[in-house]
């Protein structure tokens, strides 16, 4: 038997055919149901099916796309009936795809804008000869096809083209823009959000609210950006989010549907092996889904290997998580503790500091998951699977240590498991030292920072933490080992702060004191009632760029 192809980065419908296709095209029975006359944002992770899902809509609803109707015969949607049937290509429809603006650089946003409507334009190029517009409405078409416009006419050039079609074709129009958010995100992380939020605020304002000439709205994206900032005035706006129940199964893979594709593909793997690396988005209906991306590569080349964190950029990950505020709260999440916060839909980008933000967001980027612990309003964020974690992984290691230095850090880290000091000292100096810059040598949290860092090679076998309370107070860094049989790790950090040279011997008298503190309070106690048999201490004292290292080992 000739097996269908796998449909890797297919997101245009009329691509499906001779496709394994997971037919998820029972979306466009709900959008009639609670859709028509509303506008629609639907915020999921990318590569979770946005685009495909609404090219669906797209060929099914678009009037100049009946010669694809066909593609619909053997669907699900086909045996809606005629209530819903009756809708297929019977209205104008306009589709944005905003995707390509994602990686945009400061000095082009609008330009992009400017190009992206011109594209769109010629695709109604017949309105050019059409008898139900004014002669003005022409010349404006025009202007934009021919990319002449002003902004001001290129902030309503959305509206205007659903008043357009509609002048034209006495219908409403149908509106989906796809990755409503790239071009902000893009302007956001290039700092130039606050020269281009004014334009698009009014370019989707314009396009969504109050707009007489839409049947109805559908905007994609990854987060949404709160009305206060962009959608200003939108009464409307039916936000479909992870937290909301609507539409919640077409974006991503079910058991079920992964179950079929195995076998399909004849595939024999455990489901919960496969859950383990691609799945865990909970939902609020007790549904679980697997990220798609991940599953269709692995059924075409059969290794289990972390193939979405390939598709896009991480920037935004990166700045989020090298927050102060969400640095200790993701070090908890790699270590599979729970954690308990409040979930917000709604993001400022300016609010990037609240860690309730921080990590509602991160949920929307596909970097954690959500299950509700309360009924006012708390939810448990974790770590959905091992692809997500190694993304952390690698994003808090590249916080501190650049790429040329990883091997160093390596020796670093099987020094201080070795408990061999001189080599931890060789190893700080040769990676850790250079790469702090003078401001960062003033803040022993930068040392402290860096060094976790580095332990992050040890998530594996270890539960790194900061400041944990055990004994008689608070110990810098704990490394709790899985394996109690394994060895545990407590490190107090010294950094002075003379305005003179300080001598080695000196520096290693702070190193020594650093011993004699975790010794004093009690430090070990919490790693003892565990049961760790064996725990190494160091003491590591900092001046500039000069270290000193003592240790001892505690056996029971």
């Amino acid at each position: 038997m000739n097996l269908k192809d796998i449909p890797i980065g297919i997101e245009n419908f009329n691509q499906i055919e001779n496709k394994y296709y997971v037919d998820k095209t029972l979306i466009i029975k709900d959008i009639i149901d609670q859709g028509i006359g509303k506008s629609i944002l639907i915020t999921r992770p990318r590569r979770f099916g946005k685009s495909l899902a609404l090219s669906t809509i797209d060929y099914f609803f678009n009037q100049e796309k009946n010669d694809y109707s066909y593609l619909f015969d053997d669907k699900l949607i086909s045996n809606a009936g005629d209530n819903y049937l009756k809708y297929k290509n019977q209205y104008p429809l306009i589709h944005l795809n905003l995707k390509t603006l994602e990686n945009t650089n400061e000095y082009d946003v609008l330009d992009k804008i400017k190009d992206k409507m011109s594209a769109l334009y010629k695709e109604y190029s017949y309105l050019l000869k059409s008898d139900s517009l004014f002669e003005i409405d022409k010349k404006e078409i025009d202007s934009i096809i021919n990319k002449k416009a002003s902004y001001s006419l290129l902030s309503s050039s959305l509206k205007n083209l659903t008043y357009y079609l509609k002048q034209h074709f006495n219908k409403n129009v149908i509106l989906l823009i796809d990755e409503y958010d790239a071009p902000l995100q893009s302007s956001f992380l290039t700092n130039n959000l606050d020269k281009y939020l004014p334009f698009f605020r009014s370019f989707y304002s314009d396009a969504l609210k109050g707009n007489e000439n839409l049947e109805f709205a559908i905007i994609t994206g990854v987060v949404q950006i709160s009305k206060e900032s962009l959608f200003s005035g939108l009464n409307n706006l039916f936000v479909c989010s992870v937290d909301q129940k609507f539409l919640s199964s077409y974006f991503g893979f079910t058991k079920n549907e992964v179950i079929d594709l195995l076998k399909y593909y004849n595939i024999d793997i455990n489901f919960d092996k496969l859950k383990e690396e691609y799945g865990g988005y909970n939902l609020v209906n007790d549904l679980e889904l697997l990220n798609p991306w991940s599953v269709l590569n692995f059924v075409q080349s059969g290794c289990l290997f972390p193939y979405w964190a390939n598709t896009g950029t991480n920037q935004l990950v990166y700045e989020l998580i090298n927050q102060d505020e969400s640095f200790e709260e993701i070090l908890s999440s790699l270590n599979n503790k729970d954690i308990k916060a409040r979930f917000t839909t709604t993001f400022t980008y300016r609010d990037k500091t609240n860690i309730n933000i921080i990590l509602s967001l991160l949920v929307g980027l596909g970097y954690l998951t959500i299950v509700k612990s309360d009924e006012q309003g708390f939810y448990n964020f974790y770590i959905p699977n091992k692809e997500i974690r190694e993304i952390f992984y690698t994003e808090i290691l590249s916080r501190n240590i650049d790429s040329k230095h990883i091997n160093s850090a390596l020796k670093f880290v099987e020094a201080v498991k070795n408990s061999n000091v001189e080599e931890i000292k060789n190893m700080l100096e040769t990676y850790l030292l250079p790469s702090l810059s003078y401001y960062d040598l003033k803040d022993e949290r930068n040392y402290h920072n860096a060094i976790t860092g580095a332990l992050a090679f040890l998530f594996d076998s270890h539960i790194i933490s900061n400041e944990v309370n055990t004994g008689n107070g608070r110990c810098d860094i704990m490394l709790t080992p899985k394996d109690i049989n394994d060895i545990g790790i407590i490190i107090e950090i010294k950094h002075s702060k003379a305005k003179t040279e300080m001598s080695y011997q000196k520096l290693k008298q702070l190193a020594d004191n650093a011993i004699e503190q975790i010794e004093n309070k009690k430090y070990v106690e919490k790693l003892k009632q565990l049961g760790v048999k064996k725990i190494y201490l160091y003491g590591m004292s900092f001046k500039d760029k000069k270290s000193a290292i003592s240790s001892k080992i505690v056996t029971e």
